[in-house]
């Protein structure tokens, strides 16, 4: 069975095309209920609708069968519904199969929305790769035909047609068939070392090549035989490195790192010779320096005016390196390393400046060869176990650096004022360190926003959202969501502090004197609006009915943009040129830790506008009390007003806003919505700021009525509980619009 896939940006053109009558075509599966590409195209559209800003939603595929094989409609239906499953389509996938008659193979076309029910974008990377290794599974689990796909069912990659050609020209076997075999024939012994394995092809006449990084980790191996290179994934599935751990193949790194190395560095050597002799120089080429950084080249001692013998010469060597790869080691974890090399100096001089140390202390080899043992694990006899590699070298001295530093002390500031490395009990202390008095002190306020919560504020606006992790440590974002981190990227978001001490020491308290103030971020960017659920909207409007909200207000706000619905809440935002530039959450979860909260990124000078008569403009603090606030209006028979949504009592930013003063301007009365709140000091805290805002709106508009309002029974909370109190099975409470609005009137 054979597979195409493309994307495209609209359904009715595809949909035309896959319901042509000249391809005979019949539907024989899918999702959706249309009958005609009108009516297809339509239930498509509905479902594009939840996310706007998708491009290219249409998922389009054909699947053929070979020339002369047929399968009924029904079995059509359920091959399609399992490769849309094989594709990482959801069970909410909208889509619809369409049979083709037209040519002498039986085929599909699969027509599919990338976005699903619930507002979900399918991404499918390597789609068309994923779609022929479907295609193979079906034809077994369907019992179709079995045709050729990326590679046969062994893993082994089949022969190209140019390999054939040339094995028959030359009548020989094919390398690639030649060399599957004899990896076939070693992996078939059991399990094996990774040294093992190579050790068993390089007996039968293959070169092998480890890929072996410094670090030690390994990825795998390539091979040339009979002149010809291969990588192992070129081989097929089972002959690349995760095939062959498969097969049994294994690798550990102190046990194999050193031996396996030899083939790491026999191809980078091979077609190289020492120079010397020819430039007249006793220096080794560069290119001879095997894996322990000493040269292929033996060394004569009566060159370098020693009487040691040259076994001594190179385990002094040896330690020379191991010391200054201590010294050299501190200096790369601190400063970053000297140009390319680890130590910052070729392996040639390492050596030349280690034979020079030799001539110096001639009486010391048997001293120094005891300490070449004891500090690498090397044993006196080379012919029984091959010396340590520089990365087993390099471990050692860094090993070496470590004992030193924890003789000297553990303390955070000690360990730091020796420029040693960070430990990850002081990493780990740093990040649990409670970052609010630094915050506060670079001129911000921290207002708690939850249980472990807070929100990082620069004047009026948030900046910035902090949080305490479980583990303790404490994490931020800013209020775009474009960047955040632990508490040193927090340290350096607002100092332009770089060093890792000095963030510390600045967390701490203990560097600047006089802390300068950094602006909060420029450059706004609105806030990411999570997609839209269909489920989600069911459920918002259950819970907004269960609040006393009725349908018809419900139906206004979702056709005015004000309301949205996520999957476990509601979603009420704020425009500004026709972008989202406001968005609060409000959970419909009872158990939610934060009911309601702003988006990240939000700005609440472009508040959350509720259209109405514009010649009455209400001012209230959440998106409930707008929709309740026009509920209570129908019920008195009156136009409802224009509601903003302030998003607490104390934000006043909006009023600079031109585009809201224009509406505040623009009425004849205006009236600030206050809480009954639940005690004396929050109510006259509450009071005072609702105050502020009627100030404001009497600065904007000194014509107007300018007024404020809270329920005058002290059980009633606010607008929301007021309009539920008003449904109830009991005498309501009285509502007239038709009056003057008074200070603290029950009766709006």
């Amino acid at each position: 069975m054979k597979a195409k896939v493309n994307r495209g940006d609209g359904f009715r053109g595809v949909l035309d095309y896959a319901l042509n009558s000249e391809k005979r075509p019949e539907i024989i599966g899918g999702t959706i209920a249309g009958l005609n590409a009108r009516q297809l195209a339509a239930e498509f559209g509905m479902v594009r609708k939840l996310r706007p800003d998708a491009k290219r939603p249409v998922w389009h595929c054909s699947l053929s069968l070979p020339p002369g094989d047929h399968l009924t409609g029904e079995r059509w239906d359920a091959v399609a519904g399992d490769f849309l499953k094989e594709m990482g389509f959801s069970d909410k996938t909208p889509w619809v199969a369409i049979r083709h008659r037209d040519t002498d193979k039986d085929h599909i076309h699969i027509i599919a929305s990338r976005i699903d029910l619930d507002g979900k974008l399918w991404h499918g990377k390597w789609e068309a790769r994923t779609a022929i290794e479907a295609t193979q599974k079906l034809e077994k689990s369907h019992g179709l035909r079995l045709t050729p796909g990326l590679e046969n069912s062994s893993g082994r990659k089949a022969l190209k047609k140019g390999e054939i050609e040339m094995s028959l020209r030359k009548e020989e076997q094919p390398p690639k068939l030649k060399l599957q075999a004899i990896i076939d024939e070693a992996l078939s012994s059991g399990e094996l070392t990774a040294v093992q394995f190579a050790e068993a092809l390089a007996l039968s006449g293959v070169e092998v090549k480890a890929n072996l990084a410094s670090t030690g980790t390994f990825n795998g191996f390539s091979y040339e035989i009979d002149g010809i290179a291969f990588k192992g994934s070129k081989l097929g599935k089972s002959y690349g490195w995760s095939g062959i751990k498969e097969r049994g193949v294994t690798y550990e790194q102190d046990r194999d790192y050193t031996s396996l190395a030899r083939f790491a560095a026999a191809s980078a050597g091979a077609s190289h010779q020492s120079v010397v002799g020819e430039s007249g120089t006793d220096r080794p080429d560069p290119r001879d320096i095997r894996p322990d950084n000493r040269s292929t080249t033996p060394i004569d001692s009566s060159a370098c005016g020693s009487d040691q013998p040259a076994s001594d010469q190179l385990t002094t060597t040896a330690t020379a390196d191991v010391e200054r790869q201590d010294r050299h080691t501190e200096q790369h974890l601190n400063k970053g390393g000297e140009g390319g090399r680890i130590f910052g100096e070729s392996p040639e001089i390492n050596i030349r400046v280690s034979m020079e140390s030799t001539q110096r202390s001639p009486g010391n080899s048997e001293a120094t060869l005891e300490a070449t043992i004891n500090s690498s694990g090397v044993g006196s006899d080379a012919g029984q176990r091959p010396n340590p590699g520089w990365n087993a070298r390099f471990k050692a001295a860094s090993a070496k650096s470590r004992d030193k530093r924890r003789a000297g002390g553990g303390t955070l500031e000690q360990s730091n004022s020796g420029r040693a490395r960070i430990t990850n009990g002081d990493l780990q202390a740093v990040k649990q360190t409670d970052p609010r008095p630094f915050i506060e002190r670079m001129g911000y306020t921290v207002k708690k926003d939850g249980q472990r919560h807070f929100s990082i504020r620069h004047g009026k606006d948030e900046a910035y959202r902090l949080t305490q992790k479980p583990d303790s440590t404490w994490v931020w974002v800013d209020k775009y969501g474009t960047s955040g981190g632990d508490n040193i990227d927090l340290v350096r978001e607002l100092t332009g502090l770089d060093r890792f001490i000095d963030c510390v020491y600045e967390l701490n308290g203990g560097l600047r004197a006089t802390p300068a103030l950094v602006q909060a971020p420029v450059a706004p960017k609105p806030p990411r609006i999570p997609p839209e659920s269909s489920t989600g909207r069911i459920a918002g409007r259950m819970y907004l009915n269960d609040r006393g909200i009725s349908d018809d207000s419900i139906n206004h706000a979702e056709q005015s943009g004000f309301l949205r619905y996520l999957a476990d809440g509601l979603l009420f935002v704020g425009y500004q040129a026709g972008q989202i530039w406001n968005a609060t959450k409000r959970s419909i979860m009872p158990d939610a830790e934060i009911p309601k909260r702003d988006l990240a990124g939000s700005d609440k000078s472009k508040p959350q506008v509720l259209t109405g008569n514009p010649k009455t403009l209400w001012i209230v603090e959440g998106g409930v009390d707008a929709l309740a606030l026009h509920d209570i209006a129908k019920r008195s028979g009156k136009e409802p007003p224009t509601v903003i949504v302030s998003g607490g009592a104390g934000v006043l930013s909006f009023f600079d806003n031109p585009e809201i003063a224009e509406k505040i301007r623009a009425a004849s009365v205006v009236v600030v919505a206050k809480d009954n709140e639940k005690d004396a000091d929050t109510q006259a805290k509450t009071d005072a700021q609702h105050a502020r805002q009627v100030g404001r709106a009497r600065d904007l508009n000194p014509g107007a009525q300018v007024v404020d309002w809270k329920p005058q029974a002290p059980e009633i909370k606010d607008i929301a509980e007021l309009n539920e109190y008003q449904q109830r099975p009991v005498e309501p409470v009285r509502t007239d619009f038709t009056r003057e609005v008074k200070h603290n009137d029950r009766e709006m």
